[in-house]
């Protein structure tokens, strides 16, 4: 029996390149590099496509650049925006299951309950709006396709809050961190993990799609996610203590609007297919067993 082929978009980033290798159980995966399929070309895609033949594509490229969004508005919708539509036109034409992975920065943030996935969207930035458009095209194109909105997410790999906040203590003992940015961190194995199973009950039969959230368990905001990367660095040996002050995201302008609140609720995945993420604080202990064996621990200071 031949087993189906699975596209993942978006394989070097820090989500792809951690779904990838927990697909292979499940089919012949397959990563293009950004030359073989440009996410900023579209009308490039149906022809790669065509060559690939997938049975299911999983979107997990994107452009992320928050604050360059701002200012490579074309680009941000071309990539977030126009490109899913196309890959799922053609999903929808070829049999084939489809996932999109979206983002909380749909949401204005201005709420103060967890968002749930009839509310409707209002993104504050340019990155938002190229999403949530994608998602649209998306929904549009393939009834049978998958938004999946995530939110806050990291690595022990790659460039992201985790990693930077452990390079800023190899020099810093004192670190300002916004504190009214409200969100729950999501590692990026734990969100694969769940990936991998609406990827298998694709495979088994068309899903009923539409759009679900998939947060971890539990909230927090930067300056306290920081501390508990910091205590956990304590803990393990590999520091000495950082104090982190909070601030107000005032005090930390950017380009880009950030959302204050940025917490999904997880109720509906949870009750329709019985997925619910671990609480962020014990992704942060996955995490940080994956880093030490990605990066061997240094002396206490």
């Amino acid at each position: 029996m031949t087993r189906p082929r699975i596209l993942v978009t978006g394989g070097s980033g820090q989500l792809g390149g951690a779904l990838a290798p927990l697909l292979t159980p499940l089919g012949d995966v397959y990563t293009p590099s950004r030359q073989e399929l440009d996410l900023a070309q579209p009308r490039t895609l149906s022809d790669v496509l065509d060559r690939l033949q997938p049975r299911m594509i999983i979107n997990c490229g994107a452009y992320t650049a928050v604050d360059r969004a701002e200012e490579q508005r074309d680009l941000a919708f071309t990539i977030n925006g126009e490109a899913p539509g196309i890959m799922a036109t053609w999903a929808r034409q070829h049999e084939a299951g489809f996932i999109q992975v979206s983002t909380d920065y749909i949401f204005s943030g201005e709420g103060n309950t967890p968002y749930t996935e009839d509310m409707v969207p209002s993104p504050i930035n340019v990155y938002g709006a190229s999403k949530l458009q994608g998602e649209r095209a998306v929904l549009a194109a393939h009834e049978g396709a998958l938004i999946v909105r995530v939110a806050w997410l990291y690595h022990h790999q790659g460039s992201n809050f985790f990693r930077t906040m452990l390079r800023l203590a190899e020099s810093r003992k004192h670190l300002t961190i916004v504190s009214d940015q409200r969100g729950a961190p999501t590692s990026c194995h734990a969100l694969a993990t769940a990936l991998v199973t609406l990827t298998k009950t694709a495979l088994s039969h068309p899903l009923r799609g539409g759009v679900y959230h998939l947060p971890p368990q539990g909230e927090t905001v930067w300056s306290e996610f920081a501390r508990a990367i910091f205590e956990k660095r304590q803990r393990e040996g590999m520091g000495g203590p950082i104090t982190v002050e909070d601030i107000p995201s005032r005090d930390y302008p950017t380009p880009a609007k950030r959302p204050g609140y940025s917490v999904l609720s997880g109720a509906k995945i949870a009750e329709e297919m019985g997925i619910q993420l671990p609480h962020w604080r014990e992704q942060l202990d996955m995490v940080w067993t994956a880093y030490k064996e990605f990066s061997p621990p240094k002396s206490s200071e």
